[in-house]
């Protein structure tokens, strides 16, 4: 089991690598400074909700995000109560800072391709379901919803912390 660790590590440093992504280390936990969550050492980004109102499901297209603008390298994406379902459709950014499906989210967000989420994936409510797609989170928080897990690899560089919801494996 010593080289495990070490396994896991390279096996997530190349796939970081072939998605663009650069380097997965965990970051410090969001703070709410009034709109705009800060973390020490990263550049200024935004939490930016999910409203679904063009009608596609599609992540890719700006109209569907709150701010007007699709969520990036340095970007929240955030699904509450009032998101619909929504799929991470091959013309989106692959790499978030964090993802966050809220308690009371009543939809499903399906990968159409793989995901780096360079800091906290929070599971509260909904459905994240993975698929055949790979998915790589320096830290993992399930409280709540369901992680539909699929053919592919997920990783998990930092903490895992399940305290409710359903976690499936195929």
């Amino acid at each position: 089991m010593a080289g495990w660790p070490l396994a896991v590590a390279m096996v997530l440093s190349s796939f970081c690598s072939a998605l663009g992504a650069g380097p997965l280390t965990p970051s410090a936990p969001l703070k709410d400074t009034g709109g705009t969550p800060e973390t020490a050492g990263t550049p200024a980004r935004s939490v930016v909700s999910w409203r679904g109102t063009a009608g596609d499901g599609q992540w890719s297209n700006p109209a569907n995000w709150d701010s007007g603008e699709v969520p990036g390298p340095f970007d929240v994406a955030r699904f509450d109560a009032l998101s619909p379902d929504a799929g991470l459709d091959s013309s989106s950014a692959c790499v978030l800072l964090g993802l966050t499906l809220e308690d009371g989210y009543p939809g499903r967000l399906t990968l159409h391709q793989d995901l780096v989420v360079r800091g906290d994936l929070v599971i509260r409510g909904g459905v994240l379901e993975q698929g055949r797609h790979r998915l790589a989170a320096s830290r993992l928080r399930q409280e709540g919803g369901t992680l539909e897990g699929g053919s592919a690899p997920l990783l998990v560089v930092g903490a895992v912390t399940v305290f409710g919801g359903l976690l499936e494996t195929p």
